[in-house]
């Protein structure tokens, strides 16, 4: 089990990998870069850390997933048994801003500070599109490109910002014009983010026919990294009592549904998330994020008994937001 082994770790470094690590720090001859990494390793291979000095002498150790959902869920709880912040050491659940130095990609040296990028906003998304341009990353094919930016985006804010706040990453040969250095970049994030509402909507249309529509309506602005405690996926489904002829609610239903809905919004625990509508096929089914699904049962299980409308509710683990992938 990912917990009795994240236990294990921090009982190993308390014991023995901090006072080696701060050690090798000091300059003496040590393995404990190569001992650390195969101990990281061991929670998950695909697990990697990071060692970020501050000025006033404490360092950053991160544990990261390297952007995967999942793994990213997985270092969140890793830092449940992490040890107590100190006076050398603080722990992240992913790979923090990096002072923008120079460093090797391939064969070329690359200098983030030379790195010119222009943003869009993406109004339903609520990111930053971002053009850049890397001097020195010409002979580059398009995969080393899309790699090298994200080196860089996350040097510049961090694992848990370009997530959150980056959108479609596009690479040029010269500089985009309206541009940026990538240094800048985190203030102009900075500057945007209180304009965000968390709350934009895009509605859609699927299914099996275009006689059997689909209609869904999805919360595009919620995102999975400001919410990792919320894993329990709820699914309620509600059966319509009167459709059209395209299993879509007459008039009367949908206000009918709308006040259901309300009432099971006003009945969940505080911090639920509704994060997708579905209507059609004589159903409304409605999408919910919570944490503790115990709670979540209590609070959805009266209205199975409803006077008006047959409704039923499934709970599911739902760490990575999967879920949301299949709907769109």
């Amino acid at each position: 089990m990912f917990e009795e082994g994240i236990q294990e770790f921090w009982a190993w470094w308390s014991d023995v990998g901090r006072a080696n690590l701060l050690a090798a720090i000091d300059g003496q001859e040590s393995d404990i870069a190569e001992v650390l990494s195969d101990k990281v390793h061991e929670l998950h291979p695909n697990l990697d850390w990071q060692l970020t000095p501050f000025d006033d002498g404490t360092f950053c150790l991160a544990i990261s997933g390297g952007g995967s959902r999942m793994l990213r869920v997985l270092t969140e709880t890793a830092m449940v048994w992490a040890p107590v912040d100190d006076d050398r050491f603080v722990y992240a659940a992913a790979r923090i801003a990096q002072p923008l130095t120079p460093f090797e990609f391939g064969d070329t040296v690359i200098d983030p500070s030379l790195v010119r990028l222009a943003t869009e906003v993406d109004e339903e998304y609520e990111q930053l599109d971002v053009t850049m341009y890397i001097p020195g990353s010409e002979s580059y094919d398009d995969a080393d490109l899309t790699e090298l930016a994200m080196i860089l985006l996350d040097t510049a804010l961090g694992e848990d910002a370009t997530e959150r706040w980056i959108g479609i990453i596009d690479t040029v040969d010269q500089d985009p014009g309206h541009s940026m250095y990538l240094a800048d970049l985190p203030g102009a994030i900075a500057r945007y983010e209180p304009t965000v509402t968390r709350d934009e909507w895009v509605v859609f249309q699927k299914g099996p026919s275009p006689r059997e529509p689909v209609v869904v309506a999805l919360n595009v602005a919620a995102k999975h990294i400001e919410h990792l405690t919320h894993g329990i996926h709820v699914e309620v489904r509600i059966a319509l009592t009167e459709v059209t002829g395209l299993g879509m609610p007459s008039e009367v239903e949908a206000e009918r549904i709308a006040a259901i809905e309300d009432a099971i919004v006003d009945a969940l625990p505080d911090g639920v998330m509704l994060v997708a509508r579905e209507t059609g096929l004589n159903l409304r089914v409605l999408h919910f994020y919570g944490r503790n699904a115990d709670h979540l049962e209590e609070a959805l299980t009266p209205f199975e008994d409803h006077a008006s409308h047959d409704i039923e509710f499934h709970l599911a683990l739902d760490a990575d937001w999967s879920m949301l992938a299949q709907l769109r």
